[in-house]
């Protein structure tokens, strides 16, 4: 598991998340913002080697 980080799409606050490079090179999941309760789409990419991934936070 790595922590990751994502801002709420709607409110701006900064989250903290958990993600398992288990789960596929290519993940997209659900998380409600810690701050104001709003569903946030995350997208997460790994890279081939799994060393590194990318995030992007969007409106459900």
């Amino acid at each position: 598991m790595q922590q990751g980080h994502f801002s709420c799409s709607f409110c701006g606050a900064a989250n903290h998340t958990f993600i398992d490079p288990s789960q596929g090179m290519e993940q997209e999941y659900v998380e409600d913002c810690q701050t104001c309760c709003a569903p946030n789409l995350l997208r997460v990419n790994w890279q081939d080697d799994l060393s590194a991934w990318t995030m992007e936070s969007g409106e459900e």
